[in-house]
């Protein structure tokens, strides 16, 4: 028999391993395309029970207010109307003040329960300004590619959990000192971990009864999980510690104001300003609680001193916008509009104010510079946590079989929103920039928003609502169900 050369066993060895990686990836897509034939087959199944095609609403209050009025419950109303042949539910799920990680961290639940055909989501507004931007590049479709095959996401999800581990033995190790247990303590804040971050911080407590900083980071723990009653025992025991600590006359304030104690949290954040009269947060906070009563003359004055205080804190501009339009103070608009510009402070969201208000005026030209950058510069700096979550729905939307629809918010361009995803493949975007500029351009702006919390948009009125709840009935039946638009 002749003998195989040292490169010719070389070769069969390494055809080997690539036989047995080639095996092992085959497995792996049959399974999951097996577990996405059974969503698949159950999706039509609680399809022929009801009788009715289920759309799942996602997002913020944008979807969450309003009632009888609100986008979904109106967009339920467009399809029935319609003789298509089958039969539409449509469920809101939106949630108030929420930031997208927590919209996508309820999403498999809702998932479970409902069993939806399609997932709308229009979501991120509430989240915070970061720098992400994303870049096609060769390289990163290399790593695209061998990221999408399942025997590198088997590899990665073991390598993932041991890393895990080790990470969490170091961490503990390291922590000791203050600055050190900060770093985890965001960290795991940061990764939505907050059994650990509790066990960690009860465990320093017991060491350091007598630390209200510790105090305060577990009351903080307690409130972003709503455990408002935990957070203000926690949290009142931090100020007994240190009855000067301002940030947690301002957490303890927050917590009082989600439950709606209205008058203990204003108590709250007047002690946090009187504590640390440069806390601008604190201001803007306590602004916030007042225009929420309507106490605009006092919202208006706390939020000038805020302002004056940190000239380059957005969220005082964006109040400050809204105080002023909820008692039609154009002049004020005016002025606070020149100082964004002099500030130059790169917020979409602001800049979308701006442009707002110069489209009101009658300045189109004005205002379409404006819109200009908001959207330049939300397409180069989305945050990173906005992209994520994204990315994280669109995962579990695939695996699931359940077909995914983005819903741009009023007024701005869905350009960078389809930027968010590596691929768009398979996903409905649904813009709604250029209805609602038309719309405004025959009709005064509170005819279709109710606020400009958002900058160029707000919450819907009624009216509002119908056109975008029209916009997507128009998309869906054209790009998904192959309908001439209603």
């Amino acid at each position: 028999m002749r003998r195989l050369s040292l490169k010719q066993k070389t070769g069969l060895v390494l055809f080997g391993i690539f036989l047995c990686f080639l095996l092992l990836e085959a497995g792996l897509r049959i399974a999951g395309f097996l577990i996405l034939s059974i969503q698949e087959h159950r999706n039509k199944k609680a399809l022929s029970r009801n009788g009715e095609y289920l759309i799942m609403c996602i997002g913020e209050s944008t979807t969450a207010r309003g009632g009888e009025d609100s986008y979904p419950r109106q967009l339920e109303e467009i399809l029935n109307g319609k003789s298509t042949g089958t039969g539409f539910r449509v469920i809101n799920k939106g949630i108030e003040g929420v930031e997208s990680g927590t919209i996508v961290s309820r999403l498999e639940k809702n998932l479970d329960k409902y069993m939806p055909n399609m997932l709308m989501a229009m979501m991120g507004v509430n989240d915070s300004p970061g720098t992400t931007l994303y870049e096609e590049t060769l390289k990163a479709r290399s790593e695209l590619f061998l990221k999408d095959l399942r025997i590198h996401k088997l590899i990665r999800s073991i390598r993932s959990n041991l890393a895990n581990k080790i990470i969490e033995i170091k961490d503990e190790y390291l922590i000791n000192d203050m600055i050190s247990l900060n770093e985890v303590y965001f960290k795991y804040k940061s990764q939505g971990r907050f059994e650990k971050i509790e066990k960690m911080l009860k465990k320093r407590m017991e060491k350091n009864p007598d630390n209200a900083e510790i105090f305060f980071m577990l009351g903080n723990c307690y409130r972003e999980q709503a455990r408002h009653k935990e957070a203000r025992e926690i949290l009142k025991k931090a100020v007994a510690l240190d009855p000067e600590y301002a940030t947690a006359y301002l957490e303890l304030g927050l917590s009082y104001a989600n439950r709606g104690e209205i008058r203990k949290a204003e108590k709250m954040f007047k002690k946090a300003i009187k504590s640390n009269g440069l806390d601008y947060g604190a201001y803007v906070e306590l602004g916030i609680l007042y225009i929420d009563q309507k106490r605009y003359k006092e919202a208006e004055k706390i939020l000038s001193k805020a302002v004056k205080i940190d000239p380059k804190y957005e969220p005082t501009y964006t109040m400050l916008g809204v105080c002023y339009r909820q008692q039609g103070r154009s002049d004020k608009i005016q002025e606070l509009s020149e100082m964004i510009i002099k500030e130059d402070i790169k917020n979409d969201r602001l800049y979308g104010f701006v442009a707002t208000h110069y489209k009101e005026q009658g300045e189109f030209e004005e205002a379409d510079k404006y819109y200009e950058k908001a959207n330049k510069f939300r397409e180069e700096y989305y945050d990173r946590a906005t992209r994520h979550n994204y990315k994280k729905l669109n995962d579990i939307t695939e695996q699931r079989g359940v077909k995914l629809v983005c819903v741009q918010y009023p007024v701005r361009n869905v350009k960078p929103l389809k930027k968010l995803f590596d691929s768009t493949e398979g996903i409905i975007f649904v813009g709604n920039e250029k209805i609602f500029k038309e719309a405004l351009e025959k009709a005064s702006y509170d005819e279709y928003f109710t606020d400009n919390f958002g900058g160029e948009f707000g919450h819907c009125t009624r009216k509002g609502n119908r056109l975008l709840a029209e916009n997507i009935a128009d998309t869906i039946s054209r790009e998904h169900f192959q309908l001439t638009a209603f």
